[in-house]
């Protein structure tokens, strides 16, 4: 829901720069964000197949645009290509700037998962569904690797004076294409613009199957997981999210700016710090899960999410350190709030009412025991799960 809230403002931040820049347009950034959230409310709400279709087309696009940008860009680059950008010591920031550079990281694959979530919509989940999370892993993972170094390339990040001007350039890609390919400049703007939009589309149709199968558990509102009679949609959550993302994002602008990277760079980096924490608990969780079986791998389930936890530390740590500027400060205490609170519920619903408990924790299986042996049980998909 974070993420939904800083890309409502990052859609209309961008395209407003875009309008201007290109076309010396200015339409305020919270109307432009207004039309884009109403296309991806009618996406939602009229199909999930529609609402796909559009999001990986759009998708497809954007890198094919950019692959093609890079490739171009590796092809003229001459001296700035070198394996020295995959050394530790190419970081001008020592470890720090890696760590730094790893939570940007996270947030790029935070919803690699988000799969899950389409399970009770999809053909074959139990085959299709973990074929699209390790898919998606893969191939985004090889396309980021590859557009990071076709970016350190073309941009001379080996030469000190092109590293200086790489820091202060706030759309590098940009660069690259007015440098190599100045056909494609405008090109590279609309993918860019493309690729915020379906990043904003994917968000809200994920969030919305988890609000929804709350509400249907009611452990939200019940009103909540409704379905609409005429697209079998979630409606209800459709709206609720809506609703959210717009009136917390114009105030979160108020305060914070309007800014391309203002307000979804706050909203961006507390479901990092939120999400890490997932992914670590995740593992912990792994390990006590398999702990008991007889069929138990030490690499697999032991040794595997030792590692996971161990990697995330240390991204972890370069956000919530001490030291940070205004209002990145706050995260860290924030997200404890937030923790806090989820504690709290679950010890309220736990003394009052159990059953909501057992329906939050629905998986694939029935039971723990057919999961932990692989057997393929019959029964709803919770989108929860996640």
């Amino acid at each position: 829901m974070l993420l939904s809230i800083g890309l409502f403002t990052a859609n209309g931040a961008f395209l407003h720069n875009y309008l201007l820049s290109q076309f010396s347009v200015n339409i305020a950034w919270w109307i432009l964000g207004l039309a884009l959230m109403a296309l991806v409310f009618l996406l939602s709400l009229r199909s999930i197949k529609a609402s796909v279709r559009v999001d990986l087309t759009l998708l497809g696009v954007e890198m094919v645009v950019f692959i093609v940008l890079a490739v171009i860009a590796i092809a003229n680059a001459g001296n700035g290509n070198t394996l020295h950008y995959f050394s530790p010591n190419a970081s001008s920031q020592g470890l720090g700037g890696i760590g730094l550079g790893a939570v940007f990281g996270v947030l790029s694959f935070i919803g690699f998962e988000s799969a899950a979530v389409l399970g009770e919509e999809s053909r074959n989940p139990r085959r299709n569904i973990p074929t699209a999370v390790i898919g998606a892993t893969v191939i985004i993972g090889v396309f980021y690797v590859f557009m990071m170094y076709a970016l350190s390339a073309g941009y001379h990040l080996n030469d000190p004076h092109q590293l200086k001007a790489f820091m202060s350039d706030p759309t590098p890609f940009p660069t690259l294409a007015h440098r190599y390919a100045s056909w494609m400049t405008n090109i590279i703007d609309i993918a860019a613009v493309f690729g915020l939009f379906s990043c904003l589309l994917a968000v809200q149709n994920a969030t919305v199957r988890v609000v929804f199968s709350m509400g249907r558990d009611k452990v939200l509102p019940g009103v909540l997981g409704k379905v609409h009679s005429k697209f079998h949609s979630p409606y209800t959550a459709i709206y609720a999210l809506t609703a959210v993302s717009i009136a917390v994002g114009i105030l979160m602008s108020a305060w914070l700016g309007s800014g391309l990277t203002d307000v979804y760079g706050w909203t961006g980096s507390l479901g990092t710090v939120a999400v890490i924490l997932v992914y670590m608990l995740a593992n912990i969780g792994l390990i006590r899960f398999f702990w008991r079986d007889p069929e138990r791998s030490i690499f697999r389930h032991v040794v595997a999410p030792i590692l996971g936890i161990a990697a995330l530390g240390y991204p972890l740590w370069s956000v919530a350190k001490p030291g940070q500027t205004y209002p990145y400060n706050l995260v860290p205490y924030v997200v404890l709030v937030w923790v806090i609170g989820g504690i709290a519920a679950y010890y309220y619903l736990r003394s009052t009412d159990p059953e909501k408990l057992k329906a939050v924790g629905q998986s694939l299986a029935d039971e723990e025991e057919d999961l932990a042996e692989g057997k393929l049980m019959s029964g709803p998909i919770h989108a929860t799960t996640p």
